[in-house]
């Protein structure tokens, strides 16, 4: 059965998973800036979603967290 409580191993992989997408970010703005790489596969989608996907999964992490403080407060 699945609860609330988070294990240590659940905040190494959000904490893995956000390192990897901001070095994949840094990987891309480098290749754009040093190789003038701005190909449509280096440059257009892949960059965005690298962009968009950690912060969407930072915002909905803050939001799970807000929630959980404030449900544990009530």
């Amino acid at each position: 059965m699945l609860d609330d409580r988070d294990s240590p191993f659940q905040h190494e992989v959000r904490y893995a998973s956000l390192g990897f997408a901001i070095v994949a970010l840094c990987g891309h703005i480098h290749q754009i800036i040093q190789s003038h790489n701005d190909s449509p596969g280096n440059a257009e989608i892949l960059l965005w979603t690298n962009i968009l996907t950690p912060s969407i999964g930072l915002v909905l992490l803050l939001l799970a967290h807000r929630k959980k403080e404030s449900s544990t407060a009530a």
